[in-house]
Order: structure tokens, then C-alpha cells, then sequence
């Protein structure tokens, strides 16, 4: 098996000019694979969404113990996105020892899976079936989701515009850094 690859850097989408896997206004859960895994996110393509103009994309991530589908209820994004303009993606976590779903991101109770693997394998899908605008990628979460927000921040931030923590745990991640002393410093500058 190939070793995984996570892409730190922006890529090219080649969705631009394919139909739109869901319908325009609604949203439908859809797979990617990574790390070996089927992994499950909900997707929501604005209603006015042309294949042949790229779109900014917004992550959402869930808290601990929910889902993909309550994070679109109680964040509103799937609204915002049929009024703005951007393609909204409710990723979904996996069950952890505590046998609840949610993000790696450090805690006790984390999924023993790579996370920043899935995020990239997810993007890298979202780009071959999407036509996304990759100078406007951004993520963010709501409890467990705003501490997955803060470890992306600290892994793709060379990929990712921008992030934005809800109410984030933020426990000690491997490496020994948090997004607050990444993002302390110059943010890397993304070119066309």
C-alpha cells in the first residue's frame, strides 16, 4: 500500500466544467477514502452554483458525540451558503474509545485515526469533483470541531485561507504546538 500523502500546499481543481454530484440547494451525504478508510461527509452545493465558476468552500466540523447532519442544523452554514454562494462540507468523524464519534485532535477520548489525512483526501475529492476556488478553502468547528479546526490550522494552514474555532478544545497536540503560536507569526502567502 502506497504510503499516505497529506497536501500541505493549494491545488488546482480540476472539478470545474463536471455537474455537480448533489443537487443545487440540497444536501446529501457522499464518501471519500482515506487511510484506508470509507470516510462519510454531507455536502451542500448552493442553489446558484455553476460548474464553470469556481466556489469558495467552508469545513464544518461537529463536536464530540454528534454528527455531520447536526452540525448543518445547528450552525445554519447549508443557509448561509445558498445565500453566499459557497459550498458548504459537514465532514463526519469517527467513533473513539469512549465510543462516541469525533475529531484526533490530542484528547484521551480521540479517534485513533489521522484526521489531517482525511481533510487533505478530502479536499483532494472535493477538487476532482468540484470546481473550488483553492485561494478560498476555509474550516470551522464547534467544541471538539474547533479543536480539529485548531490542529488544521497548525498542519494545512499552507492550504486552508482561513479558520474559525467555536468554543474549541484545545488539548496538547503531538508535536507540541497549538494554532495560537503557528498563526502568531506571518501566515503563508497563497499565490494564483
Amino acid at each position: 500500500m502506497p504510503e499516505a500523502t497529506i497536501i500541505t500546499t493549494p491545488i488546482s481543481s480540476a472539478g470545474c466544467g463536471k455537474p455537480a454530484s448533489a443537487p443545487p440547494g440540497k444536501s446529501v451525504y457522499e464518501t471519500a477514502f482515506s487511510g484506508g478508510l470509507t470516510r462519510t461527509y454531507l455536502l451542500h452545493v448552493p442553489t446558484g452554483y455553476q460548474a464553470s465558476s469556481s466556489a469558495a468552500v467552508v469545513l464544518d466540523f461537529h463536536d464530540h458525540g454528534s454528527n455531520a447532519s447536526q452540525q448543518e442544523h445547528r450552525s445554519g452554514m447549508s443557509f448561509l451558503s445558498n445565500q453566499q454562494g459557497f459550498i458548504a462540507v459537514y465532514p463526519q468523524g469517527v467513533v473513539g474509545p469512549d465510543w462516541q464519534t469525533g475529531w484526533a485532535t490530542g484528547a484521551r477520548n480521540s479517534p485513533q485515526v489521522n484526521d489531517v489525512l482525511f481533510v487533505s483526501d478530502l479536499l483532494n475529492h472535493l477538487q476532482a469533483i468540484l470546481c473550488i476556488d483553492l485561494r478560498r478553502i476555509y474550516a470551522t468547528g464547534f467544541s471538539n470541531g474547533g479543536g480539529m479546526t485548531d490542529v488544521l490550522a497548525c498542519t494545512l494552514a499552507g492550504r486552508l485561507a482561513a479558520f474559525a474555532a467555536v468554543s474549541g478544545s484545545y488539548p496538547p497536540y503531538p508535536g507540541g504546538w497549538t494554532a495560537r503560536e503557528v498563526l502568531s507569526g506571518p501566515l503563508p502567502r497563497v499565490s494564483a
